[in-house]
C-alpha cells in the first residue's frame, strides 16, 4: 500500500482536532488559545478533539471554557457535520488543496487562512502559500 495513504489512514483521528485547534486559535494569542484548548479537551473528558463528545457539550460548557458565541457556534457546526458524515476526513485529505480549500470554506468560521493552516498544520503540506 501507498505510504503517503498509509500515513494519512494513521493520522485520521487528529484532522478534526487541527481543525477545532484552528479554529480556536483564530485571532488569540497563543497562551489564551492554549488554555481555552485545554478547558475544552477537559470539558470533554480527552486529549484530542471529538466530534460527537464536543457535539454534546452545551453552549454554557463551552463558553465557560472561554469560547465566543461565534466560535462556539463554528465548533459545534463542524462536529455535527462530522457526527452527520457530511464531513468526512479520511475521503477529504485525499483531495487537492482547492478542492480541500472550498469544502471546509463551505463552513462557517473557516475561510482561506483557517483552510490554509489546516492543509499546513493537519496534513502536512508546506507550499500550500505558493498558489495565491
Amino acid at each position: 500500500m501507498n505510504t503517503e495513504l498509509t500515513s494519512l489512514r494513521r493520522k485520521a483521528p487528529s484532522y478534526f482536532h487541527a481543525l477545532i485547534s484552528t479554529i480556536i486559535n483564530q485571532q488569540l494569542s497563543v497562551k489564551a488559545a492554549a488554555t481555552i484548548e485545554k478547558r475544552v479537551l477537559s470539558k470533554q473528558s480527552g486529549r484530542v478533539f471529538n466530534a460527537d463528545k464536543l457535539n454534546h457539550l452545551s453552549q454554557t460548557s463551552l463558553k465557560q471554557c472561554g469560547l465566543s458565541q461565534n466560535k462556539i457556534r463554528y465548533v459545534k457546526t463542524l462536529a455535527k457535520a462530522v457526527v452527520d458524515k457530511k464531513l468526512n476526513f479520511r475521503k477529504l485529505v485525499l483531495q487537492d488543496d482547492e478542492t480541500i480549500r472550498e469544502q471546509l470554506i463551505s463552513y462557517p468560521g473557516i475561510g482561506q487562512w483557517s483552510a490554509d493552516i489546516f492543509l499546513m498544520s493537519g496534513l502536512g503540506r508546506g507550499d500550500v502559500f505558493l498558489c495565491w
